[in-house]
Parts: C-alpha cells; structure tokens; sequence
C-alpha cells in the first residue's frame, strides 16, 4: 500500500484530484471531512470551540457555523492558530486509525494542512496542487459565496504556496481543463511504484520504542543496588521486561 499525501491551498483543486485518484481506486481520507466529523455537536473538540469562541458561531441545530467560524478566523492569524490547535490533534487521531485499517492498494489523505500539521509523517509520496491566485478566487466566489475581498483574505492567510511545492515529489497544475488535468494524475499515478519499504512513521515508533527501552534498562543497576542486588545476573532477567514495557507505552501513547 502506498499513501499519498495530497495538499496544496484553498480552491486549487485537491477535492478534485483526490476524485480522479479514488476512480483509479485510491481510498481517500478527506481530512476537512474527518474534522467536521470530529467537531460534531457533543465532542469535546465541539465544546472546545464554542468556549474558545462563542456560542455566536453555531447554527440552529447546534453545528458550528462554518462561515460564521471562518470569518472569524481568516481576519485573525492567532484565532485560526487556536481553532488549529484544538482541532488537529483529533483529526490526526482520526486519521491514523483509518489508515490503520486501510487495505487498498493506494491511500490518499487529502489535507490543506498536510504539512504544517505534520501529516506527512504517514506518507511516501507529497503531491501538491496549483493554480493562479485568480483562478483561486474565481472558484471561491463561485463555489462558495464569497465576494472578492472573503475571498481574498482566506487566500491570504494560508502560506506561500511555493513552501508546498518545493516539499512535492509530484506537483499538479490544476489551472486547465479537467482532462488536462486528468492526464497529469493518472501519469503520477502509474509512476508510482509499489512501496515494500517501512513507513516513516512505523520508523518513529520504532525509535521512540528503542530509546525507551534504553533508558529503563539504563535505571536497572541503579534499582538493583536501591534493593540489595549486588550481581548484575539478578537483575539481567529484567531487560525482556523493559522492552515490552516501553512497547506497551509506545502503542498506548499513540492509540494503537
């Protein structure tokens, strides 16, 4: 299974993209999906909100109010931090039980923040997305009622798309025609080659599990003196003990 992590900035076509890779028989995660599931009414993440901002932000039914959210915090740099703050951690969660159960031959996690949240931790492969900024704020005005100025500002307040780029392996212009863009999917698509290797993240976990183990057995001399245990043989049966141990800490830490 090879995962693919798909971002680029507002309204430069990832939903799309990340259609065209799923009729080519991708699963896709959507991660703007996953936090609105996470943010449903009665989550603690949906709580979180409404103390961080309001109850002015939520519509009859108890939702929050995406528009009324937003313009919130696109016109305040520390409000999108904290609503980003109190969402992600969720979302990431979310995310990587999903992949856990996965078994398609190809997962995509669809995420504007894909990089700045560290998603791309769970990838092998970084595509992004582009298209000019006007193009943006066409879409915008279309696809979601804004007038020129919303539009613009929620452009603005996302970072140089060229900070995504420059992390892709794949880049798709989404500027053209959806058969142009097509094309440049289904290319990278067969490029890709199946992935045998270990999962950066796995390689984490394996880390955080090694210097964990390191350090208890490192605290077993001194233990051992602390009890009355002069020959390092008594305690020595204790190693097989710290490691499962730090294993047991390591998936308990990460939700496994």
């Amino acid at each position: 299974m090879v995962i693919i992590g798909l971002t680029g900035n507002i309204a430069t076509g990832k939903s799309t993209v990340a259609r065209m890779l799923a009729d080519l028989g991708a699963d896709v995660i959507d991660a703007d999906i996953v936090a609105h599931e996470v943010q449903a009414p009665g989550s603690a993440v949906h709580r979180a909100i409404i103390d961080r901002f309001g109850e002015s932000i939520l519509a009859s039914d108890g939702a929050i109010d995406r528009k009324a959210l937003g313009a919130i915090v696109f016109a305040d740099a520390q409000a999108l931090a904290d609503l980003e703050t109190l969402v992600h951690p969720a979302v990431e969660a979310e995310i990587r039980r999903r992949l856990e159960r996965a078994d398609a031959p190809a997962v995509v996690i669809e995420a504007i923040k894909l990089l700045e949240a560290k998603l791309d931790c769970y990838c092998d492969t970084i595509w992004v997305t582009t298209c000019p900024r006007e193009t943006q704020l066409q879409r915008l005005i279309e696809s979601r009622g804004l007038d020129r100025a919303q539009a613009a500002q929620r452009i603005d307040a996302q970072p140089d798309p060229s900070l995504k780029v420059a992390q892709a392996e794949v880049v798709i212009d989404n500027a053209g025609s959806l058969a142009a863009t097509r094309a440049q999917v289904q290319r990278a698509w067969h490029a890709l080659a199946p992935s045998a290797r270990r999962r950066p993240w796995q390689k984490l976990y394996l880390l955080q599990w090694l210097v964990l183990t390191l350090a208890m057995v490192a605290l077993l001399p001194l233990g051992s003196r602390l009890i009355g245990w002069s020959d390092w043989r008594q305690w020595l049966p204790l190693v097989p003990v710290c490691a499962a141990m730090a294993a047991a800490s390591v998936w308990l830490i990460h939700g496994s």
